[in-house]
């Protein structure tokens, strides 16, 4: 049975007090590069302009169809409206101009869909966000609007020429208003305004995160560069 070997953990362990002796020797290295970290931290704060949000909200909510069904129908929606070719169209369609960020999401497994439209002003945003929606909305209802006029328009000429031939309350006049009625009622597979002006938030830059994490990322980097540099310096003292 062969000994343990002892060398291995002396070896590591030489290695850590080199590793901490070219951080002690090359420390202005570590210095330079967390000021360094922390000078971009500071600088991205300060440079990075503030916007803002503002969000719109559309509802599907179908006639004799569960909202789990209509969540669907609306991650449909969303995919749709974040398609970039698109968003061209509706913004042209809203009369939105200028540098506007538009974007739509569910609200989480529901039939809520959510516009928001991100702009240098919190009343363009708030304008924009409303007007995208309601474009988006008539656009996407256009044809079931078209569908359904046709269906009422044809009932309609049915129920007027049984009246003529049956007398106004006969029961083929009833089932053909009530028909008509159920028709003029449906919402399925239409948007549906929730709320339009459902507010703005602002999006700037937060200090102390970035701060933080250069103070973080430049002692490790620092370290890191540290010991590089001392590394560097051993390996060519040997060779000289």
């Amino acid at each position: 049975m062969s000994e343990p070997d002892h060398r291995t953990p002396r070896r590591e362990r030489d290695i850590l007090v080199a590793l901490m002796a070219d951080v002690r020797a090359f420390r202005w290295v570590a210095i330079v590069v967390l000021l360094l970290a922390v000078g971009g931290a500071v600088a991205a704060t300060v440079l990075s302009p503030t916007t803002y949000t503002g969000r719109s909200s559309l509802i599907v909510s179908s006639n004799d169809r569960s909202p789990d069904q209509d969540a669907v129908l609306v991650q449909g929606y969303v995919d749709y409206f974040d398609d970039v070719a698109y968003q061209a169209q509706i913004l042209e369609a809203a009369g939105v101009e200028g540098s506007v960020q538009i974007e739509a999401r569910s609200a989480a497994s529901s039939p809520i869909m959510i516009v928001e439209a991100t702009a240098d002003d919190p009343d363009v945003a708030a304008e924009a966000s409303a007007a995208v929606a309601q474009a988006f909305r008539d656009s996407i209802n256009e044809v079931r609007t078209q569908e359904k006029q046709t269906q009422v328009d044809q009932l309609q000429s049915r129920l007027d020429a049984r009246r003529r031939a049956d007398g106004a309350e006969s029961g083929g006049v009833a089932a053909l208003r009530s028909e008509l009625l159920r028709i003029e009622a449906d919402r399925t597979d239409e948007l549906q305004d929730l709320q339009l002006d459902g507010g703005v938030s602002e999006n700037s830059a937060d200090p102390v995160t970035n701060l933080g994490l250069g103070v973080v990322g430049g002692l490790v980097l620092g370290v890191c560069a540290a010991a590089a540099t001392g590394a560097v310096a051993r390996r060519r003292g040997r060779r000289r």
